[in-house]
């Protein structure tokens, strides 16, 4: 007896051909069976998904098995007269023929499947010359062969996904699926963590200042270097909020956006600052809605200054968009007055309150910021069309002229949602 692959197109659209290799048993060998001429068995092992659809990959990944790996199955054939085993190992997509099995005998045939696998039926495709074939369940069958006879037969196994044990007992294959994140409304204030160059990938700190849910919202410690050349010369770090005379304090046309974007997307030029294309920051780094939830810079009225530019991530990774604009983006007065300042103001008068310990706490962590009326420009528009959102060096959320002068210059600070799971 002996075993010859043929190329095999299989009946099923969807299936998944495998390969059959013949052992014998200890007890049954080629020499002590008489050989029976032009018998032919074909044994398909095709697989579909959990559902019965064609497989994919993340059918496998879900069952915790590599698509690309070479899956033994396993089917034993037990001559009923001769009560000799033969054990058939089947490989993937090398499909094969069973010729001159002895004939004039009846064999048990069991499809035995591994683990994260469920046997799911045993169909006849064909038979010839006085073969027949029994249906026992799902993994088993009987076949008598008479001399000539021949027979294809189909075993579909399902993928059955990891946690439920082996698949040839397993009553319930159905992964159940993971819930998304909760992701509030308003976020907590942090004063626990900073993430440091060696976690980040970038090359300072930077600090947590609140979380929601999974989630944390980071601010840089230190500005962005946005020219060219100069680095850190004080006359190169700030720059008016955006285009126009008087400057516009609309946040998406303005140069704080777009210098952040270019930070974020490594397309600043010289010697500016730009992320490393490998940091951490952007594995972590989650989609959000920042740009269009602006907020106000003071208590105007009833108070919307003060929660009504709170930013919410998605459950959606930046490293899955094709376009990571907005990935990274400042601070609204909402988010500085709550979560990194001293004090803010709580009136178009310039009148301040002061701030929660939290974000006292997380405005100490800021690199210090240069004397000379220099600030942190936040992305809120100010109470005028001439004024923007700004956290200045003494630790007020407040506004300045959206055109940068000697006593009111604004640097650019990015800020992030991420996964928190990067802190570990």
């Amino acid at each position: 007896m002996f075993v010859k692959g043929r190329p095999f197109i299989l009946a099923t659209a969807c299936a998944v051909a495998l390969a059959l290799v013949l052992v014998f048993a200890p007890g049954a060998t080629a020499a002590s069976r008489p050989a029976a001429p032009n018998t032919r068995i074909t044994l398909n092992e095709v697989v579909l998904g959990p559902t019965g659809q064609a497989p994919t990959a993340d059918d496998y990944a879900l069952a915790g098995l590599d698509a690309n790996n070479n899956q033994a199955f396993n089917l034993v054939l037990f001559d009923q007269s001769a009560e000799a085993t033969y054990n058939v190992i089947a490989y993937r997509d090398q499909p094969v023929i069973l010729d001159d099995l002895p004939a004039n005998a009846t064999y048990t045939l069991t499809a035995l499947a591994p683990q994260h696998f469920k046997a799911d039926s045993i169909t006849l495709v064909s038979e010839a010359f006085a073969g027949d074939f029994a249906a026992g369940d799902a993994r088993s069958c009987t076949i008598t062969l008479q001399a000539g006879s021949e027979l294809e037969l189909t075993f579909t196994n399902r993928i059955a996904p990891a946690g439920f044990g082996n698949a040839v007992v397993a009553s319930n294959y159905y992964k159940l699926p993971t819930p998304p994140p909760v992701i509030n409304e308003t976020p907590d204030s942090a004063i626990d963590r900073i993430l440091p160059p060696i976690k980040s990938g970038d090359t300072v700190d930077w600090i947590e200042i609140a979380r929601n849910g999974k989630y944390s919202l980071i601010v840089r410690s230190k500005y962005i270097n946005f020219y060219s050349s100069n680095y850190d010369n004080l006359n190169f770090i700030y720059t008016s909020y955006g285009p126009g005379s008087p400057p516009s304090n609309a946040y998406g046309s303005s140069y704080v956006r777009s210098n952040i974007n270019s930070w974020y997307n490594g397309a600043a030029s010289g010697t500016a600052d730009r992320l490393p294309s490998g940091a951490a920051l952007r594995q972590y780094a989650m989609q959000n809605n920042a740009t269009s939830v602006l907020g106000t810079t003071y208590a105007v009225g009833t108070g919307g200054g003060l929660t009504d530019g709170f930013s919410k991530p998605s459950n959606t990774y930046a490293s899955t968009l094709s376009n990571t604009d907005d990935v990274a983006f400042a601070l609204s007065f909402t988010e500085s007055a709550n979560f990194l300042s001293v004090f803010h103001a709580s009136t178009g008068g310039g009148s301040t309150t002061p701030s929660a310990p939290d974000a006292i706490t997380n405005f100490n962590r800021l690199t210090p910021l240069p004397a000379g009326g220099y600030g942190m420009w936040l992305r809120s528009p100010g109470s005028l069309a001439t004024t923007a959102g700004i956290l200045t060096q003494t630790g007020e959320a407040y506004q300045f002229n959206t055109a940068s002068s000697s006593g009111q210059r604004g640097l650019i600070y990015p800020a992030l949602w991420v996964d928190s799971a990067i802190f570990k």
